[in-house]
């Protein structure tokens, strides 16, 4: 499985961004990870939540 990483990926355009991917299924919520410096707030998130450093490490493709 291909794990995608989003730094920033909690907020509003993370969730703009995000909301339309998984609905079409280019995404799945087991294969994406987010980071966030502002705490969760993008749909309750049921999403892994790692600092920068560990989503770096734990992502095959990284979203900035």
């Amino acid at each position: 499985m291909t794990t995608v990483g989003v730094i920033g990926g909690t907020g509003w355009l993370g969730g703009a961004l995000l909301r339309p991917a998984l609905a079409k299924s280019f995404v799945t919520p087991d294969s994406l990870i987010l980071s966030s410096r502002s705490g969760k707030t993008f749909a309750a998130l049921e999403f892994a939540i790692l600092d920068n450093k560990a989503l770096l490490a734990a992502s095959d493709f990284l979203i900035v």
